[in-house]
């Protein structure tokens, strides 16, 4: 589901990049579960959270619209070759679970995202969020009743 979420993000939005990344367990770091356009050689990335305009967009669960990429620490050697620019994260949400960001950007040069376009990839967010918790929970569901199934036998 998340190459196809992706790949119309990039097309709904105009973007040149569009990346899911999630929260890991230790709530201290992100790993970039999956990236497309010119982030996609980023997909596995991880890293902390402090240093990161996804933990910034996730701290206070809020989206984060920046025009140009601040030069940090967090910022990849590729995000600077690509010469990204303008960006949007939005935090994936499940209830008030905080699992990770969504986001979408674009190269320099080009204009910022809108308003309408930052409420559009939340609602995205949430869907994505909810549809994380439901496999999360399928899993819980199957690994469960397929280990209470082996001991019944």
């Amino acid at each position: 589901m998340m190459p196809l979420v992706l790949a119309e993000i990039r097309r709904v939005f105009s973007a040149d990049a569009s990346a899911v990344i999630l929260l890991n367990p230790d709530q201290a770091s992100f790993t970039i579960a999956l990236a497309d356009g010119l982030l996609a050689a980023n997909t596995g990335r991880r890293f902390r959270a402090e240093e990161s305009l996804c933990g910034e967009s996730c701290a206070p669960i809020s989206p984060l619209s920046a025009t140009t990429l601040p030069a940090r620490p967090g910022v990849s050697r590729r995000h600077r070759e690509e010469k990204l620019g303008p960006e949007m994260i939005v935090p994936i949400l499940s209830e008030s679970e905080m699992l990770g960001g969504l986001a979408a950007q674009r190269c320099q040069g080009r204009p910022a995202f809108s308003p309408e376009e930052i409420r559009l990839l939340m609602a995205m967010g949430e869907i994505i969020g909810n549809s994380l918790r439901r496999a999360r929970l399928y899993d819980q569901a199957s690994n469960g009743w397929s280990t209470s199934r082996h001991y019944a036998t």
